[in-house]
């Protein structure tokens, strides 16, 4: 073998193991870059996590408080009650107490007519 054709192939061999390398340094390379994709990932989620359960949490709070002001105007509505149920029913006796005299006061007329 003569040394041109050595040199040849060493300079071949020497040229394989760089791509190899390269390569193998190109494989490091993605999975840092995967491994580090993956850890912005989960924070990412881990955020989302975190800013939906806020927004829930915000949400129940709002609806309790709503039901909680309803739940007052229900009281004060049951505290009212008593009084405007003795007051319609007040009316509604001088209602029929007027009816009833304006029927007396009829009756009256119609006998006093027939006499």
């Amino acid at each position: 073998m003569s040394e041109n054709s050595r040199y040849s192939i060493i300079e071949g061999l020497t040229s394989k193991k760089l791509r190899i390398l390269d390569a193998k340094i190109e494989l490091e390379d993605e999975i840092s870059k995967k491994e580090m994709l993956i850890q912005l990932k989960n924070k990412e989620r881990e955020q989302w996590e975190r800013s939906i359960k806020s927004s829930v949490d915000e949400s129940r709070e709002e609806k309790s408080r709503e039901v909680a002001r309803e739940k007052l105007i229900l009281e004060n509505l049951k505290k009212t009650k008593e009084g405007k149920v003795k007051s319609f029913d007040e009316k509604i006796k001088q209602i029929d107490s007027a009816m009833l005299s304006i029927e007396e006061i009829s009756k009256a007329s119609a006998k006093e007519a027939s006499n």
